[in-house]
């Protein structure tokens, strides 16, 4: 029993490490070096509204992350690119602000997001400065968002 117990704890410390739980610095699939995971990442807010009259006071664009809770690549955003070092200092220059589509369907529905994870760059009206479709490698998803910051 205690064998049996034992390799299935080994087991699910095999999958965590394939999983990129681990913190520190990772190679990134893109192969330009080690990049810096950020115990804290982005500080996002779950109100767009809120969000978008902060960005108008402030003079800034608005990143929102329209996700479900069931979305696998979703949850890689968060746990790899959303932690990354470069990432979190780009969004900084953003109000970040994250949406449950199936929560908050309405406005899903208003930027016609039918697909996850979608990342949207807004001007503090609204309207779409930008779209990123899909999982992207920390390295990819701060080339193709600092196109639309």
């Amino acid at each position: 029993m205690r064998t049996h117990l034992r390799r299935i704890l080994a087991f699910a410390a095999s999958l965590a490490v394939l999983a990129g739980c681990s913190p520190g610095a990772v190679e990134d699939s893109a192969g330009s070096g080690p990049r810096v995971r950020l115990a804290q990442g982005i500080p996002w807010g779950d109100n767009l509204d809120q969000a978008l009259a902060t960005a108008k006071k402030e003079s800034r664009p608005v990143i929102v992350d329209f996700y479900t809770d069931w979305c696998g690549y979703c949850k890689k955003l968060d746990t790899q690119t959303f932690v990354d070092k470069e990432v979190v200092e780009l969004a900084s220059k953003a109000i970040p602000v994250k949406v449950n589509a199936e929560r908050q369907p309405g406005i899903a529905a208003r930027y016609r997001v039918n697909v996850f994870p979608v990342v949207l760059v807004l001007d503090s009206d609204g309207e779409v400065l930008g779209r990123l479709t899909g999982y992207m490698p920390p390295a990819e998803f701060a080339a193709e968002l600092t196109k639309h910051l």
